[in-house]
This record gives structure tokens, C-alpha cells and sequence, in this order.
């Protein structure tokens, strides 16, 4: 999966930084954008909720696992 669809998974969008945003976390329910997304040069994804979602929780409610934050080996 590349950032691009993981991004139109999530609401409240806001770009923070070159390749970084924050978003509602999809795993509670956030008024305030707690979910913290980061690309890297590599494709792999960061994802970190600042309220109380463990990743995995976060990922599930978007219907993703961990191996969609990396990129696919060639």
C-alpha cells in the first residue's frame, strides 16, 4: 500500500511536515487529530496515536495490518 491510500483511509487530514500529518485516529473516537503519520524514503510507514491506540488497534479499524506499512520486496 503506498502513503497515497492509506492517507484517503483517514479523516481530518492536516499536513504537519514534509511527508508527515496528522489525522482523527480511527480507533476512538478523536475530535482532535491524535494520529501521527509518517512516510519515510523507504516506504515504510510510522503510525502513532497520542491518546491510547496501540497500532495494530488502528490499523484494524482502517482494515489494514502491519505488513501494509512496508513496501512490497521486489
Amino acid at each position: 500500500m503506498n502513503i497515497d491510500q492509506l492517507l484517503g483511509l483517514l479523516d481530518g487530514l492536516k499536513v504537519t511536515g514534509q511527508s508527515k500529518w496528522l489525522a482523527r485516529c480511527p480507533a476512538h473516537d478523536d475530535s482532535h487529530p491524535s494520529l501521527s503519520i509518517r512516510a519515510l524514503d523507504d516506504g515504510r510507514v510510522l503510525l502513532h496515536c497520542w491518546s491510547v491506540c496501540e497500532t495494530e488497534a488502528v490499523l484494524s479499524a482502517i482494515g489494514l495490518t502491519f505488513s501494509d506499512l512496508f513496501p512490497q520486496a521486489l
